[in-house]
């Protein structure tokens, strides 16, 4: 499905999404990925959610947000609370969604210069 934000020409915006495959304003990625405005990690190595360990979450706690979106893939599945709780310990907003989900959201919030991380599963 492609998606459109016509104001925001940013290298990381995301213009499509299709289970296994997302593509930005400059790449094309078929791995899981984080993306934040300032940032790109590919391939960030968490391939499905029953494998999100403490490690996982000190990486996406290293990068400056204030708004964590978590793509799950392409079922929602919520991660284990206890995994969770470093995240709400540093009063970071995080919206936990599928993928294709996230990828709205993640656009929506770069076209408002919102400091937001999308750790994406694919």
């Amino acid at each position: 499905m492609e998606l459109s934000q016509d104001n925001a020409n940013h290298p990381h915006r995301i213009k499509s999404y299709e289970s296994g495959k997302l593509t930005t304003s400059t790449n094309v990625y078929e791995q899981s990925i984080i993306l934040s405005p300032e940032n790109l990690i590919y391939p960030w190595e968490l391939n499905k959610i029953e494998n999100l360990s403490t490690s996982h979450i000190d990486q996406l706690l290293e990068l400056d947000c204030d708004i964590l979106l978590f793509g799950v893939g392409d079922k929602l599945v919520m991660p284990q609370q206890a995994l969770l709780n470093p995240i709400y310990q540093k009063r970071i907003g995080l919206e936990i969604m599928t993928t294709h989900a996230a990828c709205r959201t993640f656009n929506i919030l770069l076209a408002e210069q919102r400091r937001v991380v999308a750790a994406l599963i694919l």
